[in-house]
């Protein structure tokens, strides 16, 4: 009973979450997390066709957004108020442009004491995140050697160490 008050806790933060993310054309998603023989079952609604695991039907954006949004509830769940710090290592990658305003909103929104390290290769996506004020600030690594690590660019540095290295 406890650990099915707990499926039903996070099912529903994870649906809300989702709903959010995709609130344009998801207003009426569900996730369902179930116990099942020897795992947890987890399916998802495909616009009123049904549920069925995420990875049947619907797009590798959307089952990135999907992974995010469980653990944002997993992270509700077990830390509450606790939970203010988390790394997300290039988690939206898959997920389009609009999807990622809504993510940065949802975050900001739904998290606003939880501080986030978010990384990513993409120059665009990182620019995205400043324009929506969703980071405050960003540091660049602009190379990588075996003996001293990373070199790191700050915001403001970045043409000065160019112009100190082409001196």
């Amino acid at each position: 009973t406890v650990l099915e008050g707990i499926y039903k806790a996070v099912e529903k933060d994870f649906t809300d979450y989702y709903r959010f993310i995709n609130q344009e054309d998801e207003e009426k998603f569900e996730g369902l997390l179930r116990p099942s023989v020897g795992k947890l079952g987890f399916d998802v609604d495909f616009y009123g066709r049904g549920k069925f695991p995420p990875g049947a039907y619907h797009s590798e954006g959307h089952q990135d957004a999907m992974g995010l949004c469980l653990y944002l509830a997993l992270m509700k769940h077990t830390l509450g108020n606790n939970f203010t710090f988390a790394v997300l290592d290039d988690v939206l990658m898959s997920i389009d442009a609009g999807h990622r305003r809504d993510v940065c909103r949802l975050l900001k929104l739904k998290f606003p004491k939880t501080q986030f390290i978010v990384t990513t290769h993409d120059p665009v996506w990182l620019q995205f995140m400043k324009t929506e004020q969703f980071v405050q600030s960003s540091v660049i690594f602009g190379g990588w050697d075996v003996d001293v690590g990373p070199k790191m660019w700050l915001d403001l540095d970045v043409w000065n160490d160019i112009e100190a290295e082409l001196g």
